[in-house]
């Protein structure tokens, strides 16, 4: 939502600014959401200093509010779930067997198993 709050708080002081911060937001996010290499770091401390950083030529209103979408920002990212969300514990999984009885019957079907679990 950052390019569309900038786009409608900007004023014509530094469009060229106004742009870097908007297009840099969606790729902050996109790296982050794919779980890209730097994808964390792009959004707990690259936007948000962008942001923060070219606030000071887009002028008062669209300054104030690309400062303040870096603070917040930055403040949600520094929380400890984001990076859980970014790196998930990995958990070694069990695989066991489960009676042919149990299994839904079209999984069977496609397995070509009979409901005694032997080839059809």
């Amino acid at each position: 939502g950052a390019p569309y709050i900038l786009g409608i708080a900007s004023n014509d002081a530094a469009p060229w600014a106004t742009l870097t911060v908007g297009i840099a937001a969606p790729v902050a996010a996109f790296a982050y959401a794919r779980v890209l290499p730097g994808g964390l770091l792009a959004v707990r401390v690259v936007w948000p200093i962008l942001a923060m950083t070219l606030a000071i030529p887009m002028g008062s209103w669209g300054g104030f509010i690309s400062a303040a979408l870096g603070v917040f920002v930055s403040t949600l990212a520094w929380d400890h779930p984001v990076k859980t969300a970014f790196h998930p514990p990995k958990e070694a999984g069990s695989a066991y067997p489960i009676p042919p009885e149990l299994a839904p019957k079209e999984i069977l079907d496609k397995a070509g198993i009979d409901d005694r679990g032997r080839q059809k």
